[in-house]
């Protein structure tokens, strides 16, 4: 697009994967009463995912860096001795980023801004589907100053300090990606 400049790609995919354990965290009661928790493993069966993806990235003008996408994805999980379940545990619903860069420097020299944003869909939190984590979003942004051979470099992540689940890892376990946090850094070229 725009005579070279940019690169746009769409694509389908289709992903099966069988043939392999996966633990679910379970809560038993002893004969006295009390309750205890217990991992069980089953065996996957199968789980068809499916969705479609779109990309960008380039130089629209010779200022302007831009990339990012959109991602659509489905699943559904078939597991022995339980039930089937659309959209597996720790798979979002939807994925999707725009990040930008704007130089305002001259001959490598200068200003740059930078910054933009992730939106992921709700996903579900168990195997069963009985809990969902809620859509999020983060929003990051930066800074920095190129002189001579020295660039210094501010970066904001996630600057709504939201919690975002980003994938399963295991056993009744979401991992989430990091709180608000800053980095500044100074470079030198020799």
């Amino acid at each position: 697009m725009l005579g070279g400049k940019v690169t746009v790609t769409l694509s389908h995919f289709e992903i099966d994967e069988s043939g392999f354990l996966r633990g679910d965290n379970r809560q038993g009661t002893r004969p006295d009463g009390t309750s205890f928790n217990y991992t069980e493993n089953f065996l996957v069966t199968g789980i068809d995912l499916d969705g479609t993806e779109i990309e960008f990235f380039g130089h629209p003008t010779d200022r302007l860096t831009v990339y990012g996408g959109f991602s659509d994805i489905n699943t559904k999980t078939l597991a022995a001795g339980l039930n089937s379940f659309v959209n597996s545990r720790g798979v979002p619903e939807y994925k999707g980023s725009f990040f930008g860069k704007y130089d305002f420097g001259k001959n490598g020299a200068g200003l740059y801004l930078k910054g933009g944003f992730q939106l992921l869909g709700s996903q579900w939190a168990d195997n069963e589907n009985s809990y969902q984590y809620g859509a999020t979003h983060r929003i990051d942004v930066g800074a920095g100053y190129r002189w001579r051979r020295f660039t210094v470099d501010l970066q904001l992540n996630n600057i709504t300090d939201e919690v975002n689940p980003t994938s399963m890892v295991a056993s009744g376990s979401n991992t989430i990606g990091p709180p608000f946090l800053w980095y500044m850094t100074v470079t030198s070229r020799f």
